[in-house]
């Protein structure tokens, strides 16, 4: 570009066989430079004859620079000062943009910028058509762009540096992270089998299935023993499955699923416990049958999640409800309402975070581990769908569930959706 520009800006003003020649020349020569830089991205070992490559280059780069600065004897115009300003300008501004260019290697940098402004210093110097005082200025303007590419070469390296430890610490994140997920999957075996075992022994004794186990005592330490066992049990699962969505190693059967019908069996499996605690719970499920592409045990256990979430942390006397809808598009839409204690918009990203709880003296009395939601969003996120919380404290919290019409389906908007049933009681 820069032969181009001269050859252009000069063309009536130097002979035409000197244009021609040294455009021919830097043209040459950059075209040589070029093959050179392809010939490196093709050696396979390119990184072992590191230093061969980098000498290369620089024979290259100073004979590229000492062709163009020949320009400064044999394209320099004589009569029209004029020109010759713009001559002078054209070079020193070649002069910068190497500086700049070549910053990340400033050997190469300095050779370029001294070759090209040392010959125009000289010619300030010995030329009466420029005052004196010009040459050494040009000597100071080589040094300013040498020490500009210094710092250049720095903050080049600094970065350089910088990336690479970043690149190698997500390096170790990353293998450790495969390690932690090649562990858990490993161990799912070791861990269940035992636990398994623990509670059908646990069972055994519940029932007392050989006989009296003798005193009231022994049988609430069969029942700990047996809630506690069934508690681990769940929480290793729970773990289990966010590893191996984190892995990507968990595979979505699909097939039909109805979601009225799922809904109804987690009412089944959790209305004692909602009646133990004389919490209600209302479904106002659509009337027409809602079929999606789904995995039914993934969703089934979503909906297991919020629901218990919701009977939860639910006081005593109060109602949750649970509203299913066909979307538009195809897909259903699953409203969990509770009048519960609510949570602060600013926790909401918390408790999706997986271990994450809100700190309160309600949630703490209540236990728990933290990874219903952070399983149940991912989960839903699996199969295309989206899990949003609204709530507020002391008012209650509503978790919509959007489950598309195909499992695999990615998206990005919901449709509007219909106003949930709030009974009359929860509007009081």
């Amino acid at each position: 570009m820069v032969t181009v520009i001269i050859c252009y800006v000069f063309w009536d003003y130097v002979p035409t066989t000197k244009l021609l020649g040294w455009g021919a020349a830097t043209t040459a020569i950059a075209i040589f430079r070029y093959g050179q830089y392809l010939a490196y991205q093709r050696d396979s070992e390119a990184n072992i004859n590191a230093d061969k490559w980098l000498l290369r280059f620089v024979s290259s780069l100073v004979i590229h620079s000492l062709v163009i600065s020949f320009a400064n004897w044999e394209l320099y115009p004589e009569r029209d000062f004029t020109q010759q300003l713009l001559f002078v300008l054209i070079i020193m501004g070649v002069a910068s943009g190497g500086a700049i260019v070549l910053a990340a290697h400033l050997p190469s940098a300095t050779i370029f910028t001294v070759v090209l402004l040392s010959p125009l210093a000289f010619r300030f110097i010995v030329d009466p058509t420029f005052p004196f005082l010009y040459g050494p200025l040009t000597l100071v303007y080589a040094i300013l762009l040498i020490n500009t590419s210094r710092d250049l070469s720095k903050s080049i390296s600094r970065s350089t540096r910088l990336q690479h430890e970043a690149e190698q610490a997500k390096e170790r994140a990353e293998a450790a992270d495969r390690a932690k997920s090649q562990f858990l999957a490993n161990m799912s075996h070791e861990l269940r089998t035992p636990l398994n075992a623990i509670i059908g022994f646990s069972e055994v004794l519940q029932r007392q299935v050989f006989g009296s186990i003798g005193s009231n005592k022994n049988l609430e330490y069969a029942n700990d023993i047996h809630d506690a066992g069934r508690h681990l049990l769940s929480l290793i699962s729970d773990i289990l499955d966010l590893s191996k969505i984190e892995a990507g190693e968990l595979e979505i059967e699909v097939k039909k699923v109805n979601i009225n019908s799922v809904i109804e069996s987690a009412w089944r499996m959790l209305r004692d416990r909602a009646q133990n605690k004389n919490v209600t719970i209302d479904l106002a499920l659509d009337p027409e049958s809602i079929n999606i592409s789904g995995d039914e045990r993934a969703i089934k256990q979503v909906v297991i999640n919020l629901l218990t979430n919701a009977v939860k942390f639910t006081p005593d006397g109060g109602r949750v409800t649970i509203l299913t809808t066909n979307n538009p598009d195809g897909g259903a839409i699953l409203k969990f309402t509770d009048t519960g204690i609510g949570i602060a918009e600013a926790d909401i990203p918390l408790i999706l975070q997986p271990f994450g709880q809100v700190a309160s003296s309600y949630s703490r009395e209540h236990g728990g581990t933290g990874l219903g939601l952070p399983l149940s969003n991912s989960l839903v996120n699996l199969q295309g769908g989206t899990l949003n919380i609204e709530s507020q404290i002391g008012v209650g919290t509503t978790v919509t569930v959007y489950l598309p019409a195909n499992g695999k389906q990615n998206t990005d908007d919901i449709a509007a959706t219909p106003d949930i049933f709030v009974p009359e009681s929860i509007k009081a």
